[in-house]
């Protein structure tokens, strides 16, 4: 079957005079290893993280899919292995391989890689935030976390929203009940809001954490997370806040004319004409 698909590049397995060997994440077919006829320059070009279109034609040697790949974009840049890009990847690529079987489909993962990808490219600690709701997009594509669609609108509506670990659900105050104490108030920035705490984001790491180690690791057969999702956190706690991002200019306009219309928004400082004749 031959198919077409955007791709993140995860890792380089393997690397030869004019091919290579890797691991991808697709939109639409999940997570792939396949091999490619690539000159220096795209070898170059392909970094972890690199996002790029794919199209399948056929199976190389050891029936591993032979396919080709255009318009690479982006990627980290490894030259600092101690720079958070290089760090986060690590952890994401290998909770991948240890929770997200290959072929299996993960599109709401890939959305979450891609908006990873955004936050580490731009200033500030918005990564951490874009990091979690990844985590919580692997935990829901294994379904060990249901209803959370229901509950972010629910949320919007300003209701509280608690995880019940035991029923692996989200859940409204109203249905949790009796069992308030029970349940676990899910971090609003999990749900869609746009800053978080640093309290928040311990919650966000206890939560998640503690999802993985009561299902998600005994389905995959782990005694422990990956050492490198533990740097990831450790990181993540230096992190006093994270703020809203500054508004978005709209289209056609220039950050000059954004901000002379921010400007001109300002309330006018009204004069007493009489007074000043006086």
């Amino acid at each position: 079957m031959t198919w077409v698909d955007d791709a993140v590049l995860l890792h380089v397995q393997q690397v030869a005079r004019g091919s290579m060997t890797f691991e991808i994440l697709t939109s639409r077919y999940g997570r792939q290893i396949c091999s490619a006829k690539v000159g220096g320059e795209q070898q170059r070009a392909l970094l972890p993280g690199a996002r790029f279109s794919v199209e399948h034609a056929g199976d190389g040697p050891n029936q591993t899919p032979l396919v080709e790949i255009e318009n690479i974009v982006g990627g980290i840049a490894e030259d600092d292995a101690t720079a958070t890009g290089p760090v986060v990847w690590v952890a994401m690529r290998e909770i991948l391989r240890e929770f997200l079987p290959l072929l299996a489909p993960a599109k709401g993962v890939y959305q979450a890689t891609q908006e990873v990808l955004d936050a580490l490219g731009q200033p500030g600690n918005r990564w951490a935030l874009a990091y979690f709701r990844w985590e919580l997009s692997v935990l829901e594509n294994l379904d060990h976390v249901s209803r959370l669609g229901h509950c972010r609108s629910v949320f919007n509506s300003g209701e509280v929203i608690y995880f019940a670990p035991r029923r692996g659900t989200a859940v409204t105050r109203e249905e949790a009940g009796a069992f308030l104490d029970k349940v676990i108030p899910v971090p609003g920035f999990l749900l869609g809001k746009r800053d978080a705490s640093a309290t928040e984001l311990r919650q966000a790491e206890e939560l998640l954490t503690q999802i993985f180690e009561s299902t998600a690791m005994e389905e995959a057969a782990l005694d422990e997370m990956p050492e490198s999702r533990e740097i990831v956190i450790k990181r993540s706690k230096g992190i006093r806040a994270v703020p809203k991002p500054p508004p978005t200019p709209k289209k056609g306009l220039t950050e000059d004319d954004y901000r002379r219309r921010l400007l001109s928004l300002r309330p006018l400082q009204v004069v007493d004409s009489s007074a000043s004749s006086s």
